[in-house]
Formats: C-alpha cells, structure tokens, sequence
C-alpha cells in the first residue's frame, strides 16, 4: 500500500489510483492478489490534489512458481 498527503489537502491516502502492470504487459485490476501468474509486476500508485497537482511512486514485485505440491 501507500500513504499520501498534501500541505493544503491533508491526506490524499482514499484517493490513490493503483495501477498493476503484469508480466506481459496488460493491465490488471488491483488487488495484489490477482497476481497468478510468475514474472515481474509493476505496482504504481499515483495521488492527484485539489489543484490538479500529481505524484508517483512504483514498486516492484516478482512472483515466483510455487516449489510445493498442493
């Protein structure tokens, strides 16, 4: 997750927009544990203020095959 705030909004944190890219590219819809299959995911989470005025911060994430047996 993320937190956001604002010197004259306070805090922007209900209106992050999360945005999942998946391993081959498409755009998958939060939450995180939509993440079935392995590879790279790139996890970005954007805050907009009242003025219009935008921040971004990107994280990765890398799922890995299961090595059990169910």
């Amino acid at each position: 997750g993320a937190t956001a705030t604002d010197d004259t909004d306070g805090d922007l944190t209900a209106k992050i927009v999360e945005t999942i890219i998946g391993p081959d590219s498409s755009s998958i819809q939060p939450p995180v544990s939509s993440f079935q299959t392995p590879g790279l995911y790139t996890i970005t989470y954007t805050a907009t203020d009242a003025a219009g005025n935008s921040a971004s911060v990107s994280r990765l994430v890398t799922v890995v095959a299961s090595t059990t047996t169910p």
